[in-house]
């Protein structure tokens, strides 16, 4: 299988998921390699970057529709879990 060709696939799925809400980073980093609040970046210039070693970040709320939860106290993540409810899409079917 060819591997750059998976990174590449990844890439794009990933810059699909986030509906183009990426930041550029820096290699091996977590900084931005330039302002980002009002830019937006294609696929092709994120695979771009990738290519050249650079890192990518996907941001989270309102312009991608991704959440985040962030547990700091390991041993509280079962307490967490267990006072989840199961979310179950209701679809009309027919």
């Amino acid at each position: 299988m060819n591997t750059q060709k998976n990174r590449e696939q990844v890439i794009a799925e990933c810059y699909q998921a986030a509906r183009g809400a990426v930041v550029l980073l820096n290699a091996r980093s977590k900084e931005a390699c330039r302002k980002w609040k009002d830019i937006s970046f294609t696929c092709e210039e994120l695979s771009a970057h990738c290519r050249k070693g650079g890192n990518y970040g996907i941001q989270t709320g309102r312009m991608s529709g991704l959440d985040v939860l962030d547990i700091d106290a390991p041993e509280n993540f079962s307490a967490l879990v267990k006072g989840l409810k199961a979310y179950t899409p209701y679809t009309k079917t027919g």
